[in-house]
């Protein structure tokens, strides 16, 4: 680890297609630079980091989307808005990746109008 012409500290990891790639640490103190690199490398280990996301099915992204629902509003809310997910994964597909997701998947969506404009619930669930 060494630091860039800014003075943070950054590192250098290989991507899943086995490319180097650099990271600023965005810290300036040695330590929590080693820190902010543990948890980045952790992160892309697990595939959680916010492009990895983009490669998760429709339903496994709806199941984690309803754990952290679960716990931020009331029973009744998040049961309501699970079997609406379930409604929109039978039309959309529960196996089709968030990054092939397109507008007019959405419009295909029984709740949308006449007109193609998509209901104002569905992005947000999605």
């Amino acid at each position: 680890m060494g630091r860039n012409g800014d003075g943070f500290w950054a590192f250098r990891y290989r991507d899943d297609a086995g490319r180097w790639r650099e990271r600023s640490t965005g810290k300036k103190k040695q330590n929590a630079a080693w820190q902010e690199k543990t948890k980045f490398l952790d992160a892309l280990q697990q595939g959680t980091l916010p492009g990895d996301i983009a490669k998760w099915t429709l339903k496994q992204a709806a199941e984690h989307w309803y754990a952290v629902r679960s716990v931020t509003k009331p029973g009744k809310t998040a049961e309501t808005e699970k079997r609406f997910l379930k409604q929109v994964m039978a039309v959309l597909g529960e196996k089709q990746t968030l990054q092939a997701l397109k507008p007019h998947d959405l419009e295909r969506y029984p709740g949308s109008s006449s007109r193609g404009k998509v209901h104002q619930s569905i992005p947000a669930m999605l």
